[in-house]
């Protein structure tokens, strides 16, 4: 990369990871809790977990927004822009068209719950040895543009146990109390990245 920007004539005054950005804006700067982020993409979903001021691991997975899409369109049979609709409107709400939306979604959606499991397992197992300052994971932060899918908060917290919440991008940029943010909160999910590459 740094080869590409110079014949570009560029000249890189700092490269960082993805995943450094997206915490420097969705973790409060105060905030002394190991948490785990879960930025869930159209492609992609990652895992950062964040302790003692640093990040601790990270990782990918290959499951996101158009994974859901898909269960939708298979399960019921309609367009992938009908699902995408559906997935936007409908989302892991049991009431909605009969629950045939939810029971669709909950194959790819526990795909993720489990893997997310797998990484609070992963730490429980080896933090104590590396990092025994750093403490058990209090809670899970949603970020990403598909963090909005109705219910999946409260579903990631009934499944594994653990408190989850909704990132907001916005929380170190310090703004007045009167202020508004620049767009609201559930659009700027899916600009954490960038608001934290702004923050640097």
């Amino acid at each position: 990369y740094h080869r590409v920007l110079i014949r570009a004539g560029l000249m890189p005054i700092a490269l960082e990871l993805e995943s450094q950005a997206i915490t420097r804006a969705i973790i409060r700067g105060t905030a002394e809790h190991t948490a785990i982020i879960v930025d869930v993409g159209a492609t992609k979903t990652s895992f950062i977990i964040y302790g003692g001021s640093s990040l601790i691991f990270t990782k990918t997975i290959a499951v996101g927004g158009r994974d859901f899409e898909k269960s939708i369109a298979a399960g019921l049979g309609v367009s992938p822009e009908e699902a995408r609709a559906l997935k936007i409107e409908t989302g892991l709400s049991r009431d909605d068209r009969g629950g045939k939306v939810y029971e669709a979604l909950v194959p790819a959606v526990a795909s993720l719950a489990s893997e997310l499991q797998q990484q609070l397992w992963f730490y429980r197992d080896h933090s104590p040895r590396h990092l025994p300052a750093a403490g058990d994971i209090r809670e899970v932060v949603l970020c990403g543009g598909d963090a909005n899918l109705i219910g999946l908060e409260k579903y990631l917290a009934t499944t594994i146990k653990k408190p989850t919440v909704t990132g907001d991008p916005f929380t170190n940029l310090n703004l007045p109390s009167n202020a508004t943010p620049p767009m609201p909160r559930s659009e700027s999910l899916q600009y954490a990245t960038a608001v934290g590459l702004g923050l640097r």
